[in-house]
């Protein structure tokens, strides 16, 4: 998908992207040389494509980032969490920190281990 945004004389442009890994974890990038699109512009796409999951049994995790800020939601069904999210330039949890906690947790449950 592509995203214009006009500003005076000016047109800014950027795409969104997915990526789906292992049917459990959605990605969806938004991408843009200048000015930077808010993550959250990218949310609706991620939910358009939860709703084509075809493992509605499982919960399905989404991850929305434009490189600076990430949304994650969880989608359960046709129900989905309230997005957290975080920024990379947060200190601790709030940061950078928060997003790696949130992907472990993501692996733990979509990963099976091996024992």
């Amino acid at each position: 998908m592509t995203l214009t945004i006009p500003d005076g004389d000016e047109v800014y442009s950027g795409r969104i992207d997915g990526l789906i890994i292992a049917q459990q974890l959605w990605l969806v990038l938004v991408e843009s040389k200048r000015p930077r699109f808010s993550a959250s512009t990218g949310v609706p796409q991620a939910l358009a494509y939860a709703c084509a999951n075809p493992n509605r049994d499982r919960p399905l995790f989404l991850m929305v980032t434009n490189g600076d800020d990430f949304i994650f939601l969880k989608v359960e069904g046709d129900r989905y969490s309230r997005p957290v999210s975080f920024s990379i330039f947060g200190q601790g949890s709030a940061g950078f920190e928060g997003v790696l906690r949130v992907l472990r947790r993501i692996k733990a449950i979509t990963l099976p281990t091996s024992d």
